[in-house]
């Protein structure tokens, strides 16, 4: 009989999975997020390091927000992935990430929260480069990188991201 904590785990997988399937059996918007202008919610897309998964890539961001809180306080915005890829005709492929800041109290307004928006863009962009990426926001159907590239959407496939390719390889359990 398996122990208390084996079966917990195996519990615990079961309820991810059955969550998992739940979430892919919606319908997901085929809308490919910075296709569509919202001030307050800034697309950029940052480049996978080779061999990196998007799960992988977004841990690495947190962490460095969490780095940037620890030292100089509060975020400007919230944070998140668009759970879109866009691959290149070269072979680079770049993962969705969200910068967004909405009005959160009747005192203000949504127009005043877009610099903050504008702000957490940056700090996408700083993680890039501090990690050696590149970054590109979608400016009129055309991928414009951060350094000075300009590519068709058309050219490139852009797509939802998996759950096989989200999640990491699972990490092998020690011997109990």
């Amino acid at each position: 009989m398996p122990e208390p904590k084996e079966r917990a785990i195996d519990a615990a997988r079961e309820w991810r999975q059955k969550l998992q399937a739940e979430w892919d059996a919606k319908p997901q918007s085929d809308v490919l997020p910075g296709t569509v202008i919202d001030p307050n919610c800034h697309h950029v897309y940052v480049s996978l390091l080779k061999g990196e998964r998007p799960e992988q890539q977004l841990r690495k961001f947190f962490k460095h927000l969490k780095a940037l809180v620890k030292a100089s306080g509060p975020l400007p915005a919230s944070f998140m992935t668009s759970s879109w890829l866009i691959e290149l005709p070269t072979g680079e492929t770049l993962c969705g990430l969200s910068s967004a800041r909405r009005a959160a109290v009747v005192s203000q307004s949504d127009a005043a929260m877009v610099p903050l928006a504008q702000a957490g863009a940056a700090l996408i962009r700083e993680f890039a480069a501090a990690s050696a990426r590149s970054t590109a926001e979608i400016v009129q159907g055309v991928l414009v990188f951060d350094d000075g590239r300009r590519m068709p959407l058309e050219t490139c496939r852009c797509r939802r991201i998996t759950s096989e390719e989200w999640k990491s390889p699972p990490r092998k359990r020690a011997a109990l």
